[in-house]
């Protein structure tokens, strides 16, 4: 299991998507 390694995943694409304003 890598379930850490998801989340730093999903943590970084929310954090670009709130700098491209989506």
């Amino acid at each position: 299991e890598h379930d850490g390694v998801e989340y730093v995943v999903m943590k970084e694409t929310d954090i670009i998507a709130i700098k491209e304003g989506k």
